[in-house]
């Protein structure tokens, strides 16, 4: 006789009465031989998913047929049900009474929940765990703008634009002559009134001044005021102190010396009073008159009192 066919539904319910969801599976373990008409069971396995009830239906042929060798055949039967991983071994009889003849192994995983955008994908005996997809297309954004959800992954990017510099505003003595999205700086050149930048020749003049009497150099004063010249040649001088020349002075106009004078490189010397007058008797009377004239010269250019 063939093997006889057995029919058996399995139904999985939650705890909360609601159905359960998953995959169901019996294999057969060894061939089996009907010993009377020689038919064979290869082995083989047939696999269900629960439906919306929570039921999956197998027919499967039993173990225990009176002419069926080996007597021993099982089905190894793999439960992946609401995330969780069961497999045991089982006979299934004549009569429709699934006899379970090995522990249960198992459960690998009692609950296997997804905590954020986590992807659990059931293959067979098989759960792969990975991340949602968040949308994003891989590649490289410029000036983009991200948004990060709270589990830190990238859920949307938008391209951005290079808008460039909006404006520049400058204050004197800077300038501006670009446009407002090209800038083009530069400085004003400094006045008396106003500062700015200065010439190279301007500042290698300044650099160069000094108080020693030096060609083509600006005249710097020194620790106590005073400076040295070479050949000075002057429209007007007013000294107030006093004024003592070592080399040439060429004055077109007026000289005013309130302090003693000095020529020639000789030391000033003080104010001398009298005149031919007081000479006495050691000249004549024209002696004297020619003295007089000398020493009236004298007192007019203020060299004598």
């Amino acid at each position: 006789m063939p093997f006889t066919t057995v029919h058996i539904p399995v139904t999985k319910i939650k705890p909360d009465g609601s159905p359960s969801s998953g995959y169901l599976a019996y294999r057969l373990v060894r061939e089996m031989r009907d010993t009377k008409t020689g038919d064979v069971q290869p082995i083989d396995t047939w696999s269900e998913s629960l439906d919306e009830t929570g039921t999956a239906r197998f027919n499967l042929p039993a173990n225990d047929d009176p002419t069926t060798s080996p007597l021993g055949a099982t089905y190894l039967v793999t439960e992946i049900v609401d995330r969780s991983f069961h497999q045991y071994e089982a006979v299934i009889h004549t009569d429709g009474e699934v006899e379970t003849v090995s522990p249960e192994s198992g459960p690998y995983l009692t609950e296997l929940q997804a905590l954020g955008p986590i992807d659990i994908v059931t293959l067979g005996a098989v759960s792969r765990i990975g991340m949602s997809a968040s949308g994003v297309v891989e590649g490289t954004y410029e000036n983009a703008t991200v948004t990060v959800d709270v589990y830190g992954r990238v859920v949307e990017v938008s391209e951005g634009v290079d808008e460039g510099v909006a404006s520049v505003a400058v204050t004197a003595p800077l300038t501006d002559t670009g446009t407002p999205d090209v800038p083009v700086l530069g400085i004003e050149p400094a006045t008396i009134f106003t500062p700015g930048s200065m010439s190279t020749a301007d500042k290698a003049m300044l650099d160069a001044a000094t108080d020693a009497p030096t060609v083509s150099t600006l005249m710097r004063r020194d620790a106590v005021g005073g400076f040295a010249a070479g050949t000075a040649t002057l429209g007007q001088a007013v000294v107030s102190g006093d004024l003592l020349l070592g080399g040439d002075a060429n004055v077109g106009g007026e000289l005013n010396a309130n302090g003693t004078v000095g020529l020639f490189g000789v030391p000033s010397i003080g104010q001398q009073a009298g005149g031919a007058a007081k000479a006495g008797s050691s000249y004549t009377a024209t002696e004297q008159a020619m003295l007089q004239k000398a020493y009236d010269a004298l007192r007019a250019l203020g060299l004598l009192s």
